[in-house]
This record gives structure tokens, C-alpha cells and sequence, in this order.
């Protein structure tokens, strides 16, 4: 009898111990969950941050290093099949002019270079975007040539939330 309860008293402890052991694992499991969230969304927004430099410094837009020229992006406003065929993870491309700024005008062939905002691209969709800080240049015709006239702008690129 007495080897009996010692049995049943080891088997109880061996069922505790195990009970135990997968609670941790389970709080484990649940704090490496959480964690690998965080992290996923950090290398996504890490990964837009790049993009937005990336297209920022792409041969239509650039016109040195940060730099966008304007007169670029006039020429290719509203290109929507391009951009698809491009960058087929942003939704939304937009340059906006910080310093000096007129208003809030959007640009159009008739109002440039007298505006604000640039849309380049945009599909609508929701989601969230990151901006870049960049030069924004353009050529000027003045009485001693032709020269660059540069402002402060940013670009704001949009992306599907995963």
C-alpha cells in the first residue's frame, strides 16, 4: 500500500511539474508573439523610410543627392500606369514644399511654380505613409542665366498597412 501512494504521489508531481512547465512555455510563446509584432512593424516602417529615399533618388525625380527637381515631377504628374509598373508597394506619392511656403495650392501645369503641393501619385487606398526631407529645385531663368532656385520640402510616400 505504501509503494502504491508513493507511485500515484510521483505521478502527481510529474503531472504538476509538466502543468507548470507548459504555462511557461505558454507566457513565452505570448511575450516572443507580442515582440515579433513590434519588431515586423518596425522593419516595415523601417523598409518605407528606404523606399521614400530610394524614390526620392530615382533618375525621374533626382537632380543630385536628396534633391528632387520640380520640373521633373511637373512633367510626371498624374502618370498613374508608371508609377503601378514602378513601385507597386506605395499607394500614395506627394511632395510638399516646408520652407518658404505661399499656402496650400496644389500644382498644376497653369499655377507652377507659384504652389505648395505636389501630387504625384495616389490609388486612394488606406494605410499609413512616412515622409523624407529633400531639397526641391528647379531651373530659373533670371538676367544673368539660368539657375537653380532651391526650397525645403518633404516627400510622403503611402503604403498598404500589412
Amino acid at each position: 500500500m505504501k509503494g502504491q501512494f508513493k507511485i500515484q504521489q510521483m505521478a502527481f508531481m510529474l503531472i504538476a511539474v509538466i502543468v507548470f512547465f507548459m504555462f511557461v512555455l505558454l507566457f513565452f510563446l505570448i511575450f516572443q508573439g507580442s515582440g515579433m509584432r513590434e519588431t515586423a512593424e518596425k522593419l516595415r516602417m523601417d523598409k518605407a523610410e528606404g523606399i521614400a529615399q530610394a524614390i526620392a533618388d530615382t533618375p525621374e525625380f533626382t537632380c543630385g543627392t536628396n534633391c528632387i527637381d520640380t520640373d521633373r515631377v511637373m512633367v510626371l504628374l498624374n502618370r498613374t500606369s508608371y508609377y503601378q509598373s514602378q513601385f507597386w508597394s506605395v499607394t500614395k506619392i506627394k511632395i510638399a514644399e516646408m520652407y518658404p511656403r505661399d499656402g496650400d495650392v496644389t500644382c498644376n501645369l497653369e499655377n507652377y511654380p507659384n504652389c505648395d503641393y505636389y501630387n504625384v501619385y495616389d490609388l486612394n487606398k488606406p494605410g499609413s505613409s512616412v515622409e523624407s526631407y529633400v531639397s526641391l529645385c528647379r531651373r530659373e531663368k533670371k538676367d544673368t542665366g539660368i539657375h537653380n532656385v532651391c526650397r525645403l520640402g518633404k516627400i510622403i510616400v503611402g503604403f498598404e498597412n500589412a
